[in-house]
């Protein structure tokens, strides 16, 4: 009577467990990098839904020209809306250097718009790991229309409104 599993019937197993994961992991990272970028696209929808309620509630100013002016202030239990800190967006977009869901995001004004009330705006993400925690960068301007760009490793700070605006609409 056998107390076991032959040499043979382990390495079997093992094949077979090592074909499957081959199968099964790059499934589960593509469900991942596709969870993280609709989660962008959204985070972008929501700063850009954003800056039209702060330009509405600040019309001597325009658009906010950083994201910190959107966001709650992280080290106050309570928020009061200023011009600084207009509790539109939480505190994560703002925090440097950290990813949120895969992605950094950055929020500048167009080249040149430096009078107020400022009038253009982008709005930027890109992944923290390109193919890793996404494939795409998008950025969104005062049109509110998410655009984005394949495999774009720029920094996600570097992205401008003339650039933004050069980039193919998500379809």
């Amino acid at each position: 009577m056998d107390k076991g599993l032959s040499l043979i019937e382990v390495l079997l197993v093992l094949a077979l467990a090592m074909v499957l994961g081959s199968a099964i992991i790059p499934r589960v990272l593509g469900t991942r990098i596709a969870l993280n970028e609709a989660t962008a696209i959204t985070n972008l929808r929501i700063i850009s839904s954003a800056q039209e309620t702060y330009s509405s509630t600040y019309p001597k100013i325009g658009y906010a020209d950083r994201l910190d002016r959107l966001a709650f202030d992280c080290s106050q239990q309570t928020c009061k809306p200023t011009p600084e800190h207009a509790c539109l967006i939480e505190c994560m977009f703002v925090k440097p250097g950290i990813a949120k869901d895969g992605y950094f995001y950055s929020l500048s004004l167009a080249e040149g718009d430096t009078q107020v009330p400022r009038t253009h705006y982008v709005v930027a993400t890109a992944p923290a790991a390109v193919h890793k925690d996404g494939e795409r960068s998008f950025c969104a301007m005062e049109d509110g229309k998410v655009r984005y760009a394949a495999g774009d490793r720029k920094p996600v700070a570097s992205v401008t409104w003339s650039g933004c605006r050069a980039l193919s609409f998500l379809p």
